[in-house]
């Protein structure tokens, strides 16, 4: 074993191969496991050997990717040469395929997320040689990591010509595994991204099928089946298996190079390019936008130079449009608002903002305004590069707005287009829809402008300046759409209770509805419906339906990606929420909300609880004091037993959550603390100010039945959105389970929808 550095305690020998021995160590300065990678007895004093270690570990170090394992450093200790890299828990793709072929949804999932991280390799002009199962680990929360990237294997001298596992031994030597080699390895020939665009052929087909396409008794046979013959069609193993994906997975595995893909990335934009053969009923239940290799960007926000603090709102609120125009574009994945929001007046650099939103390039500007005159300045850069690849100053009339938004965005879209091709121009064949004055818009933007800053005072606010846009101009559909979202939001959210929320919710209806009339292809105007329909009616299904057609219009709607996994997580149908919560971090990576979500969905139906922390961890980085990542990351603590940690973070909530630690004293035995606490909440000075179904749960864990299940009828009668979350919470909870069974639970569920 080798020796231990001043820096890192050798734990155990993991593995090795022809050409490494790898170890799981703790790294003592940072307090982590990690993983190093030596080479051999018989390789260590090469010199050859060691600057090809190190130079791999350089080539692979270079690719900065969340599917590729990260190289961290490396070094020498006691004479030996070692790289230090991320430790994966997990299972390798190797252990899952011995249980049998993959549901084509899940292989086309892991799928991606290989190509996703491979193409980043080969962009880099990596390649990695040795891809194989065994070489594509599974992590606990689902996804990828690419593992072993350029660190060829020679497989060891043996008599064997019987296959065994997942390699080959055989006499001599070659680089790679041969089971997993494109043609041109075996016959020795140079490997480049072909090559490992063959083996990826393999591993789909693994995946669809269910066994190898040309594994064979023998080494020989083995060989000669990948030099010679034809993989078998997809369609023989998988019942209506789509004609695109097929005929990819073949073209992934021709035998010459030059007829297949030339790249990881071509692979992925062909599969999403015959996305109605893909993504078809027959491999998912429903049209959901995966992560892609699409081109991607964020718009940074615009800054203000006038000296007029009051401009604020309209610097802000046509930053938004132009987000909304550009994230129309087709091929281009656009990353949300809320996420580039985090970076206003920032010191950080554009390379850093970009790496951290996980954006290819960033658009800026700043916006000037004289009297009735608009000077925007606006800049396209490409992350990677550092560079500019546009740039534009705008000297006009304030009402000439709305065809500088037009311009810029036409602008971005042809930029990117001439480095991918697949960026489409579509987005701007009708033009936008404009208001009668530029006044109705000043209000309309107001009114975006308070809407997002959420807080009681600002949704009304939000309210008021959308109600004034609309006497403005009552024909204008953007400010109908705003009044429906932002009444249905703040009905869910709990902004508007009781009273004021049966008031809103006919004008909520009707703002959703005339919206639509106006433009039925908005896509806010379905957000709106579709939040609307969830939040004064809890109709599951026109929720459903209106988010799914705003998806339809713009992919890139992270609000309605995040929308779209409440209504399917109400019901508890936790794997169609969960893609569209994965989908909402992908697009918004910076937002608490939409990461708590992602949590949530994942612990209720029953995801790996380390995978529930790490997001939870993550919401809270950015927003110490999220109230909903504070309660979900609590309810872990104490259902998983570190009640002190679950206890620690309840007393940190408000007035709403008192119930909710009521629950948790109730779970450690505590009667006496939950009961002074239900004791507090239900006193007469505090009516209307905690939740009917927040008290019945305290209620129902306290083994007061029946004043448990008459505040759960009142929450019904009140229309008490936190009842929305009735069923998981009480599938989930261990003092509330039991009480499933009861014919009032179940009547309630019925009234509902939920049964």
């Amino acid at each position: 074993m080798p020796e231990n550095s001043d820096r890192y305690k050798i734990l155990k020998k993991l593995g090795g191969g022809g050409m490494g021995e790898v170890y799981l160590a703790e790294d003592l300065l940072l307090d982590r496991k990690v993983v190093l990678k030596f080479l051999t007895k018989a390789s260590r004093h090469d010199p050859a050997a060691r600057k090809r270690l190190l130079r791999e570990a350089k080539a692979a170090a270079a690719i900065d990717h969340p599917y590729i394992c990260k190289i961290y450093e490396a070094g020498e200790t006691g004479g030996d040469i070692f790289i230090a890299m991320e430790y994966i828990e997990g299972q390798d793709l190797y252990e899952r395929l011995r249980k049998g072929r993959l549901p084509i949804d899940e292989a086309l999932r892991i799928g991606f997320e290989i190509i996703d991280g491979l193409a980043r390799a080969h962009a880099g002009r990596v390649v990695h040689r040795d891809l194989k199962p065994s070489n594509v680990m599974l992590t606990p929360d689902s996804h990828v990591k690419i593992v072993d990237f350029g660190l060829a294997r020679v497989v060891p001298t043996g008599n064997s010509s019987t296959l065994s596992g997942p390699n080959l031994t055989a006499s001599g030597a070659m680089i790679g595994t041969m089971t997993y080699m494109s043609p041109e390895q075996i016959q020795g020939e140079k490997a480049d991204e072909r090559s490992d665009v063959f083996t990826l052929g393999i591993i789909f087909f693994e995946m669809l099928a269910g066994r190898h396409p040309f594994l064979r008794k023998t080494y020989v046979e083995t060989a000669t089946a990948i030099l010679r013959e034809d993989a078998p069609p997809l369609s023989q193993f998988i019942e209506g298996c789509p004609e695109g994906l097929e005929e990819t997975v073949a073209k992934m595995l021709s035998k010459a190079p030059s007829e297949r893909y030339a790249s990881a990335g071509e692979v992925g934009r062909a599969l999403r390019a015959r996305g109605s053969g893909v993504r078809s009923g027959a491999i998912t239940p429903r049209p959901r936008t995966g992560p892609g290799l699409l081109p991607s960007i964020a718009v940074l926000s615009f800054v203000n130079r006038s000296r007029d603090e009051e401009f604020d709102y309209f610097v802000e609120g046509m930053t938004d449009e132009l987000n909304a125009r550009i994230s129309k574009i087709p091929g281009l994945k656009v990353i949300s608002r809320t996420s580039a929001m985090r970076f206003k007046d920032s010191e950080k650099s554009l390379p850093e903002i970009g790496r951290e939103l996980g954006a290819g390039f960033l658009l800026e500007g700043s916006v000037q305004h004289f009297s009735s005159r608009v000077r925007i300045i606006t800049g396209l850069v490409e992350v990677e590069e550092g560079s500019q690849v546009w740039a534009e100053t705008y000297d006009r009339e304030m009402q000439d707005i709305f065809a500088i938004q037009t311009d810029v965005s036409q602008n971005i879209a042809h930029a990117i287009r001439a480095r991918f091709s697949g960026v489409g121009l579509t987005a701007f064949s009708g033009g936008a829809e404009q208001p009668r004055s530029i006044s109705t818009y000043h209000l309309y933007l107001r009114g975006i402008y308070y809407m997002n800053k959420w807080s009681p005072a600002a949704a009304k606010q939000a309210i008021e300046f959308f109600e004034k846009a609309i006497e403005s101009d009552p024909n204008y559909s953007p400010s109908h759409a705003g009044l429906a979202t932002c009444y249905g939001k703040a009905a869910m959210i709990g902004f508007l209770r009781g009273k004021e929320a049966i008031e809103a919710a006919p004008k909520a209806r009707a703002a959703a509805e005339r919206a639509l009339e106006l433009n039925p292809n908005l896509p806010e105007a379905h957000v709106g419906k579709g939040v609307v329909a969830l939040a004064f009616d809890w109709d599951f299904r026109t929720a459903e339906s209106s988010l799914e057609r705003a998806l339809e219009l713009n992919p890139n709607h992270a609000d309605a990606q995040t929308l779209l996994g409440w209504p399917l997580a109400f019901q508890c149908r936790f794997d169609e929420a969960r893609s569209y919560a994965e989908r909402a971090v992908e697009l918004n990576p910076l937002d608490p909300t939409a990461l708590t979500h992602l949590a949530w969905v994942i612990l209720f139906g029953g995801g790996p609880e380390d995978s529930v922390e790490q997001k939870l961890q993550q919401a809270l980085e950015i927003d110490p004091n999220f109230p909903m990542a504070k309660n979900t990351l609590s309810a872990l603590y104490m259902l998983r037993g570190e009640t002190e940690k679950g206890l620690e973070l309840a007393r940190q909530g408000g007035t709403w959550e008192r119930a909710t630690l009521g629950v948790s004293y109730a779970m450690t035995g505590n009667r006496e603390e939950a009961q002074k606490i239900l004791e507090e909440i239900t006193r007469p000075d505090q009516a209307g100010r905690h939740s009917p179904f927040d008290i019945a749960r305290l209620y129902l864990a306290l083994g007061d039945v029946d004043r448990g299940f008459e505040m759960l009828e009142k929450a019904y009668e009140g229309h008490d959105n936190h009842l929305l979350f009735v069923e998981p919470v009480f599938r989930y909870w261990p003092l509330l389970r039991p009480h499933r069974e009861n014919p009032r639970y179940i009547e309630i569920l019925h009234k509902m929808g939920l049964a």
